[in-house]
């Protein structure tokens, strides 16, 4: 798996993404570890149900073996304005200009990935907008 970190590290960097490898083992931890956060009050449990959570619709690649999850940075733009003589400023959410894009960064998974004989699929888990996107993908050998 080094030599497919490297690949995709390489290809992330020219476009100022992130990425991070980890086993589909640790995603029954992550579902327990947020359903204990639910449990505390501290993520709304309508919240959490609308993420359609990891190991209910995860189950079509059991042979899966790691998940990648590609942040992808979306910039806030500052506005400024001059209204009745006086200057104005605002930010304004990244998503309001900025498109992610999705595709480039899948192409470079896939690329990275075949080349060591692993395919990839989308994996449905939820998504944190705090100035960046995140799109995460199951790998398994071909």
């Amino acid at each position: 798996m080094d030599a497919i970190n490297s690949r995709i590290a390489e290809g992330m960097k020219q476009h100022h993404y992130k990425f991070k490898m980890v086993s589909i083992a640790h995603l029954p931890e992550v579902q327990d570890a947020v359903g204990k956060l639910v449990r505390q009050g501290m993520i709304n449990e309508k919240l959490h149900s609308g993420w359609h959570f990891y190991k209910d619709n995860n189950t079509g690649s059991p042979e899966a073996k790691a998940i990648i999850i590609v942040v992808m940075p979306q910039y806030i733009t500052r506005v400024s304005f001059r209204w009745q003589g006086k200057n104005y400023y605002c930010n304004v959410p990244p998503t309001y200009f900025t498109q992610t894009d999705d595709a480039c960064a899948e192409a470079i998974l896939k690329e990275a990935l075949e080349i060591s004989g692993y395919k990839m699929a989308k994996a449905r888990l939820p998504l944190k907008n705090t100035g960046g996107s995140q799109r995460a993908g199951k790998i398994r050998k071909k």
